[in-house]
């Protein structure tokens, strides 16, 4: 049977994204409001997160914008880590 390798940094954006959704809710702001807080457009962000297309640097004030702490990106990606 033949090996196949899973493309594990497309599974971390996805994994993201989720992050990121879920933390707007919790916040109760948009995208809009989330591009505004990160300093890019709207549809800039509209894109990265439809197309799981983050930087390091999106990703860092993205983090710093939704005030997401360690334990709650680790408990998101599934390493047991308590809230």
């Amino acid at each position: 049977m033949p090996r196949v390798k899973i493309n594990d940094s497309a599974y971390k954006a996805a994994d993201f994204t989720k992050i990121i959704k879920k933390r707007m809710i919790d916040l109760d702001i948009n995208q809009e409001e989330l591009a505004d807080r990160v300093g890019i457009s709207p549809q800039n962000m509209s894109y990265k997160i439809r197309n799981n297309s983050y930087t390091f640097i999106d990703f860092l004030e993205i983090i710093k914008a939704l005030e997401l702490k360690d334990s709650m990106i680790l408990e998101a990606v599934g390493k047991g880590a308590a809230v």
